[in-house]
């Protein structure tokens, strides 16, 4: 670590340098400011009114997140795309990436187009809830000024459309009614409790006998059955009249218009949709109350049709109707939500009376057979009776309390105001002096680090064959430098004026050539695999020629870019990328469909795509070692190139299966510690030789 005094005597005497940095940071950040695209903020708000309830009965008197939620819908959205896209002005919508040349081509109208332009709608805005105030803010940055208002607005005009009023007074009223009459239920069920119990107490008949036991608890299961639909009516009742109020309210003129709709496809989904919903009705208000005969005042059944789908089928009429005769109305979208929930509220309500006239008919059956019961049993009977239909009646008094409390949860305030967005007068990003300050500080700290480091030790880089041999490591060929050229480099040996400088390049490939061929008498090497420690040593452009340079010799050569994270050979050669290995290794490709011609001859070439996954994984899979094994008795040589070894370690997968590695190390950029890091991770794996060629080496 350096000293205080040291820094600043370093700092002191590098001054030129520093203000370099410096400058260079300012530079840097007036650029970028300069580049950056202007971004301008318009925002909206949403200001809600809560009707203030002071009851024990609702938790809060409201929640914002209820309307974030519908804020965030699918249907907003496509109401607000709809919006946008309906003004067709010269706006680009650039931060859409939507051109005005497409709008104007009306390709907004394809299914595609307008889903893309939601799921970009939805990733543009951001929703601020403020509980405080009960409002929400839509907030929208763009590169354009009026765009960033045109959106923000839009979007708040398509949740205005699409808010259905509703009254948290309804909830109240329905709550308050079922709380007392839970409470004089109770009252009575302990009232009964005592006129059994004294009249039990005294009579000579203790008991029903088993038969009437079970018409009593029929008739009494069926009596509170009555009375817990007739609970749920009422509060359809109540909520539908003040859906009508709001409906009068907005949309008078358009009553009569409304009422005057005769549609046929309508009127039988409607009346399909009731049927249906009455059986369901009746089906759950009899599931404990066996062998009764029961008749609906309709033909066939539809127990085994969905209500749901039905409903569906009446929204789909019904909009299909006003889609057509109402569309140029204002509030178009509210207008039709209304009118939907307003039919949707008198259906159920018609189940629910269908239901209660065949509950009652059975309860008229039922008190028939009540009424035979002999004179010496009528009284108890009539205690017992009694006292079940209340006991009945109070279970299910507190599950139509809980159901309505949790449509109180999702009770949703009525919009108070609209504050719509202004178009911003001037950019908010970027903000140019920030970023210049920015600029100099951070020079200035990059260069005081600079010198630091500059001045420590530095690290020991490899010069020289002399180097890699003095460390104990095997230097077979030392490639030159060769400009900035690739693909002339596999030709060369085929010219018939090559320079000095050419000559010293194809020696040193024939070198390697010699060795693979001649250098180890132990075993015949006709498999390589050409690697490094890091990046950037030069190891793709080594394969390449090592491949050429055997090819020129009439050898069958196939050279392999095994590089799943960085492959470049396609580059080389001017060959398309795929179908490449990966598409062999995964299946989707034959082993034949994967090789490619290239312009030299003999030469073949297997090319591969860079994988997003893990690489680690195919190179220890058994599918890998398969190829490896298969394109050595396929072919006289095999070339493999391959991601660095200290980068992906699984490397060493191909160096345990192929005759020969060697690793590529460049002069005055490789580091010894790279090298020996590279040694290390191969024995590890049991690859215990391998060979250096030197790249960029001077002579």
């Amino acid at each position: 670590m350096f000293e205080t005094d040291k820094i600043l005597a370093l700092i002191n005497e590098k001054k030129k340098l520093l203000i370099s940095f410096t400058i260079l940071g300012l530079i840097i950040g007036a650029t970028y400011s300069f580049l950056q695209p202007k971004l301008f903020k318009a925002t909206s708000l949403i200001n809600f009114k809560y009707e203030s309830v002071n009851s024990a009965l609702f938790k809060s008197n409201g929640s914002l997140n209820n309307e974030v939620k519908r804020f965030h819908s699918n249907e907003n959205f496509q109401c607000a795309t709809k919006i946008l896209l309906r003004s067709k002005n010269s706006s680009e919508f650039s931060l859409l990436n939507l051109t005005s040349e497409q709008i104007g081509n009306n390709n907004f109208e394809s299914t595609e187009f307008q889903n893309k332009f939601i799921q970009n709608l939805k990733e543009t805005v951001e929703v601020i809830s403020d509980e405080t105030t009960t409002s929400i803010g839509i907030r929208v940055v763009a590169q354009n000024a009026n765009e960033s208002a045109e959106i923000a607005n839009a979007v708040v005009d398509a949740f205005s459309e699409q808010s259905i009023p509703n009254s948290k007074k309804i909830y109240l009223s329905s709550l308050r009614s079922i709380e007392n009459r839970k409470k004089e239920n109770l009252s009575t069920i302990q009232r009964n409790s005592n006129n059994l119990r004294e009249y039990t107490s005294t009579a000579t008949l203790k008991s029903l006998n088993p038969n009437d036991e079970i018409l009593v608890d029929k008739i009494s299961e069926l009596e509170a059955e009555l009375e817990s639909v007739e609970i749920e009516s009422n509060f359809l009742i109540a909520e539908l009249t003040y859906l009508e109020s709001n409906f009068n309210e907005k949309f008078s003129e358009l009553s009569s218009q409304l009422s005057s709709i005769n549609d046929p496809a309508l009127n039988l989904a409607k009346l399909k949709y009731e049927r249906t919903k009455t059986e369901d009705i009746i089906k759950l208000s009899t599931e404990k109350v066996s062998g009764l005969d029961i008749k609906y005042p309709w033909e066939n059944n539809l127990q085994n049709v969905d209500s749901d789908l039905l409903k569906t089928d009446i929204r789909k009429s019904l909009f299909n109707i006003i889609d057509k005769d109402f569309n140029s109305i204002q509030n178009f979208n509210l207008f039709k939500n209304l009118v939907w929930k307003i039919e949707e509220t008198k259906s159920n309500i018609n189940a629910i009376d269908y239901s209660k006239s065949i509950i009652y008919d059975l309860l008229t059956k039922l008190e028939d057979s009540f009424n035979t019961i002999p004179i010496r049993y009528i009284e108890l009977a009539r205690l017992v009776r009694t006292k079940k239909f209340n006991t009945k009646l109070d279970f299910k008094i507190k599950s139509k309390e809980v159901t309505l409390k949790e449509k109180e949860e999702n009770y949703l305030a009525e919009i108070d105001s609209i504050n719509e967005a202004i178009i911003p007068s001037a950019h908010f990003s970027p903000t140019i002096t920030l970023n210049i300050v920015i600029g100099l500080l951070g020079g200035l700290l990059v260069g005081i680090i600079f010198l630091i480091f500059s001045s420590s030790e530095t690290k020991e880089n490899i010069v020289s064959a002399g180097d890699l041999e003095k460390a104990g490591f095997k230097v077979i060929s030392q490639v030159p430098h060769y400009g900035n050229g690739t693909s002339k480099m596999f030709n060369l040996r085929t010219k018939s004026d090559i320079s000095v400088e050419e000559n010293k390049l194809v020696k040193a490939f024939l070198n390697i050539d010699a060795y693979l061929k001649y250098g180890n008498l132990e075993k015949e090497i006709k498999s390589v695999l050409v690697s490094s420690s890091v990046e950037q040593e030069g190891k793709t452009l080594v394969a390449a020629n090592i491949a050429a340079s055997i090819a020129s010799e009439e050898e069958k050569v196939l050279l392999v870019d095994a590089n799943f994270r960085h492959p470049n050979l396609d580059k080389f050669f001017n060959v398309n990328i795929s179908p490449s290995l990966p598409h062999y290794l995964f299946k989707k490709k034959s082993f034949e469909e994967i090789i490619k011609k290239t312009n030299v001859k003999n030469l073949s070439l297997i090319t591969c795509v860079e994988l997003t996954q893990n690489p680690a994984v195919i190179m220890k899979s058994d599918r890998m070692i398969d190829f490896i094994n298969k394109v050595k008795n396929e072919f006289d040589y095999v070339v493999f190139d391959s991601s660095s070894i200290c980068i992906l370690k699984e490397t060493v997968e191909i160096a345990k299966n192929v005759d020969e590695v060697i690793v590529v190390a460049r002069a005055n950029k490789t580091q010894l510690q790279q090298l020996k890091k590279t040694e290390l991770i191969l024995k590890e794996d049991g690859v215990i030789n391998f060979d250096v060629v030197l790249n960029d080496a001077e002579f």
